[in-house]
């Protein structure tokens, strides 16, 4: 069980692993060995850091039971097991977990974060995962822990990703990812989790217990199957945000694209998306929000919303529904394009909202159809310019206030129905039944991905440089222009 002699037989075969490159979880290496932490020293060491200085690459280390106040460094391939709530790993400002490894498994811990708002200069993240090239094939796990703040505390993130890059004006050259987490549980955060700058992370089965402050910027991440529960929505960052990671800092560097946003349960969380490119949000539900789902886009600067795919939904309780809108605070500086286009939604259920839907002026290009409006004070109001209904057989969405009369029982009403706002709005193929239980059939598919539009050439480049030494869940950016 403890520690043993290192053998060349070992060695060898981990040097050959290396090679070839065929390994993906630090468990799989021949002859790994495991490694025993115990704070009460009936173990191979006492702190958790000794332990990964003296092993080897694939070798696990088991945490027994007890509370870890350390700092603590994981940069080699490894598997790192605790006994769950029992084996307690304190944050402070001075101290947390860094992963700076690609192969690196993290479960069964509770981190007790105490950082706070008011007394916290940089405060630190439970886990942060720093700059991690990337080894094709290999995902970071970190799965089934429990990130708690305590009660004056919750500003340090329970886990964040690499946060500060190197960008040369055309393109991002230096950026973290390639993770799975899954299966934790977020209690009392007010900042539950960044994917930053980030690729290809995989969020999902996760509780988020009083907590949320979710940011999902970067590229090609999932966020599924995550439930919020015990929400106070009293303060305002306390929602999920799907966005260019640059709006923070006022650049024009890396767009949230291609987001995938799935079967979570939100609760009264409202999630905005803003300056994002081929977003698919379905199948979640949301209910009390103030704003149930905020769709924004930007003037001046670019950070548009263009491309989201919205369907399957419901969004209920909610003073809106749904929200489209163009932040202006960010000048013109000779933009005149809309902020949210070419964004398609459908076959949501909008219920007993103050607004099922609300679109203001330069909203515009955007398509609504086989959406079902119920017991809404207000089903739909647009300033835009936008469609509310495809040609047949698809047609228009189901309006409970205007399902009749159908002279010809073609499944539409015979009178189109007029949308509130100034943008002259109007479904003219209104539904007679709701989708599926009446001649019109629901859309059981996305429609096939559009071209994303080249980018504008009107904002002035940014050159960013990483900060060094990078702090770890606080600080900031230095640019130049």
């Amino acid at each position: 069980m403890y520690r043993k002699e290192k053998t060349i037989g070992k060695t060898i075969a981990i040097v050959a692993l290396l090679l070839i490159g065929i390994f993906a979880i630090p468990g799989n290496v021949q002859g790994a060995e495991t490694i025993v932490v115990d704070a009460n020293g009936n173990g191979d060491y006492t702190t958790i850091q000794a332990a990964i200085d003296a092993a080897a690459i694939g070798d696990t280390i088991e945490v027994w039971s007890g509370t870890y106040s350390e700092n603590v460094v994981v940069n080699k391939a490894l598997t790192i097991k605790g006994n769950g709530t029992d084996t307690i790993i304190l944050v402070n400002e001075t101290q947390g977990m860094t992963v700076s490894n690609q192969l690196v498994s993290i479960s069964g811990f509770k981190f007790i974060n105490e950082c706070s708002m008011m007394n916290s200069p940089n405060p630190r993240s439970s886990i942060y995962l720093d700059y991690i090239p990337y080894n094709y094939g290999a995902r970071c796990q970190i799965k089934d822990n429990i990130f708690e703040a305590t009660e004056s505390s919750g500003y340090g993130f329970g886990i964040e990703f690499y946060r500060d890059f190197l960008y040369n004006g055309n393109m991002l050259l230096l950026y973290g990812g390639w993770a799975t987490v899954s299966n934790n549980t977020f209690i009392n955060h007010t900042h539950s989790l960044s994917t930053s700058v980030s690729r290809y992370i995989d969020i999902e089965n996760n509780t988020f217990d009083n907590s949320s402050y979710v940011l999902i910027s970067g590229r090609e991440h999932t966020f599924k199957d995550n439930t919020f529960i015990n929400t106070n929505t009293m303060l305002d960052y306390r929602k999920i945000r799907i966005e260019s990671y640059a709006l923070l800092f006022g650049s024009n560097i890396d767009e949230a694209i291609n987001i995938t946003v799935c079967h979570n349960s939100f609760g009264n969380n409202t999630i905005r998306t803003m300056g994002t490119t081929n977003l698919s949000f379905y199948n979640n539900t949301i209910d009390g929000a103030t704003n149930g789902l905020i769709v924004r886009g930007t003037t001046g600067i670019e950070h548009k919303t263009f491309y989201a795919e919205v369907y399957n939904n419901t969004i209920e309780g909610c003073q809106k529904g749904l929200y489209l809108d163009e932040d202006t605070s960010w000048g013109w500086e000779g933009d005149y394009t809309p902020g949210v286009q070419y964004c398609t939604f459908y076959n949501n259920t909008f219920k007993d909202n103050n607004y099922g839907i609300y679109a203001e002026p330069r909203v515009e290009n955007n398509t609504f159809y086989n959406n079902i409006f119920l017991t809404n004070s207000v089903h739909a109001y647009d300033d835009g310019t936008n469609t509310w209904n495809l040609s047949e057989p698809s047609g228009g969405n189901y309006w409970d206030n205007h399902t009749g009369p159908d002279g010809d029982t073609d499944g539409f009403v015979d009178d189109p129905y007029i949308i509130s706002g100034g943008g002259e709005a109007t479904d003219y193929l209104p539904l007679s039944e709701k989708p599926g239980e009446g001649k019109i059939q629901p859309r059981p598919v996305p429609p096939p991905p559009r071209k994303i539009p080249e980018k504008t050439k009107y904002h002035k480049p940014f050159n960013f440089v990483v900060r060094s030494p990078l702090p770890k869940g606080g600080g900031g950016i230095t640019s130049s222009q």
